[in-house]
């Protein structure tokens, strides 16, 4: 769309010979039972960027349908300009959007989808923005398969 240059040949690319085995860092990812303590603290914000659907419950994708307690809605779709190539929108723009919503960008938040595809991208988009922002890699395939966890249905808030 730019005009750039492309060709349909071949590209060779080096051989690497030894990859160097990274280590995995944790402390942008939370587990089950340290947000559960969290939640039923109410000690975090929480960003669900599943469909309107999901949060609410009405589109089942998991054996319980809803969103986490105090979860608030954006859905990382929202971020991307759809008239742009899919690029990111503005970061002033969706972070005045995400304030808008209640979310303090001072404080931290983790973020969630239904199986941690979506919410890496809302993950990228608050590290841009500066959040301390952690990923539940676990997602809602996790917790509303999870019989005890606690979950609300319904609207999304006015």
């Amino acid at each position: 769309a730019a005009q750039l240059p492309t060709s349909s040949d071949a590209v060779q690319l080096p051989q690497i010979a030894n990859l160097v085995k990274g280590e995995l860092n944790l402390q942008y990812r939370i587990e089950y039972d340290e947000l559960l303590d969290l939640v039923e603290r109410q000690n975090t914000q929480l960003w669900d960027c599943r469909t309107e659907d999901e949060y609410t419950g009405l589109r089942l994708a998991a054996r319980r349908g809803g969103h986490i307690p105090g979860a608030r809605h954006f859905e990382w779709s929202t971020a991307l300009n759809r008239q742009n190539h899919l690029k990111l929108q503005p970061l002033e723009r969706t972070q005045q959007r995400l304030e808008h919503l209640g979310f303090n960008l001072n404080e931290p938040v983790v973020v969630y989808c239904q199986s941690h595809h979506r919410s890496g991208l809302a993950y990228i988009v608050g590290r841009l923005l500066g959040w301390n922002i952690r990923a539940y890699d676990g997602a809602w395939s996790e917790w509303g398969n999870r019989l005890s966890s606690p979950i609300i249905t319904g609207e999304l808030p006015s």
